[in-house]
């Protein structure tokens, strides 16, 4: 739809790439804000229920590294995609397919 007024191809690709960015790094700050939160929550409710013995809690630095690479390399394979997707489809398909 950009590209009927005057959006250049180059200028979808940065905008779609930047909008994966976008939804990339509000999921890690929600993940890592409430995902900290509850599970530091859930760490203090089981001590002192005392089912599990004594839990203290660590921030799993290593794994939230992995999951933010993990998102990163989706996003850019999807960005990937997605550019050449909407390359393949002239201009009035693109706009026929969103009617």
């Amino acid at each position: 739809m950009f590209q009927s007024v005057g959006m250049s191809g180059r200028q979808l690709s940065q905008m779609l790439s930047f909008e994966c960015l976008y939804y990339v790094g509000i999921t890690l700050l929600v993940t890592l804000t409430l995902g900290t939160v509850c599970s530091l929550a859930l760490c203090r409710v089981l001590d002192q229920i005392g089912l599990f013995g004594k839990l203290t809690y660590h921030f799993p630095v290593f794994q939230v590294l992995v999951f933010a690479a993990a998102l990163f390399l989706v996003q850019a394979v999807f960005s990937v995609c997605a550019v050449r997707y909407t390359g393949r489809l002239s201009l009035v398909e693109r706009i026929r397919a969103v009617d």
